[in-house]
């Protein structure tokens, strides 16, 4: 499942993950793992945004310029967008949707390049 993570401390980074590690379609650990603790949702009108839940909290977490954008509200730490799909599961990002980012974030002239976004997930 294709996911967009949005880092803390850089713009943008696209990094396919596969959220369903244990073949149950269970995503909560990776995505925890992703934010660095416990998830909390943050729903927009096209996109499930996930961040930890105690981010606040988080002396090491910043605020996330890129997710705030996106949600319309601030948020601090890495953060993680999905879409929504039927009952309330998480479903991967499109090919779509992926252009509407890289597009919108290359006209910013924050998108990374791919070597630095895989640098910076390695």
């Amino acid at each position: 499942m294709r996911v967009i993570y949005l880092p803390q401390t850089h713009p943008m980074c696209m990094v396919e993950v596969d959220l369903d590690v244990k073949g149950d379609g269970s995503t909560l650990e990776p995505l925890q793992l992703l934010v660095g603790g416990r998830i909390e949702l943050v729903e927009t009108p096209d996109y499930d945004v996930w961040i930890n839940e105690e981010g606040l909290l988080h002396e090491q977490f910043h605020v996330n310029m890129t997710a705030s954008a996106l949600c319309g509200s601030l948020l601090v730490g890495p953060a993680v967008v999905t879409r929504a799909g039927p009952n309330g599961t998480t479903r991967g990002v499109t090919d779509r949707d992926l252009k509407r980012f890289r597009l919108t974030f290359e006209s910013l002239g924050i998108v990374k390049s791919a070597k630095e976004a895989v640098d910076l997930v390695s």
